[in-house]
C-alpha cells in the first residue's frame, strides 16, 4: 500500500529529526503512564518489547515488572513472533533485527493466557490503527491472541489517521504524551 510507505517514510525523518535527551525524557514520562494505566496495574502475564532506538524505551519497567508479574518478550523467528519470559537484563542477546531479546531455550507455549500486550509501532492513530515496518510480524502475533493491545508511542506518532486494512490489528487504547 503506497500510502504506508509514504507515511513511513515521513515517520522516520520524524524520528531522525528527534532530539534525543527530549526522546529520554519521554520516554521515562511514558513508562510513569503506562505504570499507572488500569490494565497494566491488572495484568499477572504481560508481552512487552524491547526498544530499538528511537523507540520507547520500556527498560526500567521491564525489570520492575519481572519481580511483580510474568514478563514476556517476542523473537523473531523465521515463522514470526515467539514469546520468552524475561528474566533480566544480564540474560538478554541480540536476535534478528538487532533487537534484544531473552536468550534460552524455552518458548511461552501458552500465548492465550497472555493479559496484556505493549506495542511498538511507527505510528498510532486515536482510533488504535497502528503502522508497523511492515513485514506484518506483530499483525500476525496479535490476531490470535485475547489480550488487551496498547501501543506505545511518542506524541509524534500518534496521528489524526493511519492508512489501514482488514489484516491490521487495533489497539484496544493508546497510551502517549
Amino acid at each position: 500500500m503506497e500510502e504506508k510507505r509514504v507515511l513511513r517514510q515521513e515517520m522516520k525523518r520524524r524520528f531522525a529529526a528527534a532530539d534525543g535527551a527530549v526522546l529520554e525524557r519521554q520516554s521515562a514520562l511514558l513508562r510513569e503512564k503506562l505504570e499507572a494505566h488500569p490494565w497494566v496495574r491488572e495484568a499477572r502475564i504481560v508481552a512487552a518489547y524491547c526498544a530499538l532506538p528511537p523507540e520507547p524505551d520500556l527498560g526500567p519497567l521491564l525489570e520492575c515488572w519481572a519481580g511483580e508479574k510474568t514478563v514476556l518478550l517476542p523473537v523473531t523467528t523465521a515463522e514470526g513472533i515467539r514469546l520468552r519470559r524475561y528474566e533480566g537484563a544480564g540474560r538478554m542477546r541480540k536476535g534478528r533485527y538487532g533487537i534484544l531479546e531473552p536468550d534460552g531455550e524455552e518458548w511461552w507455549e501458552e500465548p492465550r493466557e497472555v493479559d496484556l500486550v505493549i506495542v511498538p509501532g511507527v505510528a498510532f492513530d486515536r482510533e488504535g490503527n497502528r503502522l508497523g515496518h511492515g513485514k506484518a510480524y506483530y499483525d500476525r502475533f496479535l490476531r490470535p491472541l485475547r489480550a488487551r493491545r496498547v501501543g506505545l508511542c511518542f506524541p509524534f506518532q500518534l496521528l489524526d489517521s493511519v492508512p489501514h486494512d482488514a489484516l491490521d490489528c487495533r489497539m484496544d487504547a493508546i497510551v502517549s504524551l
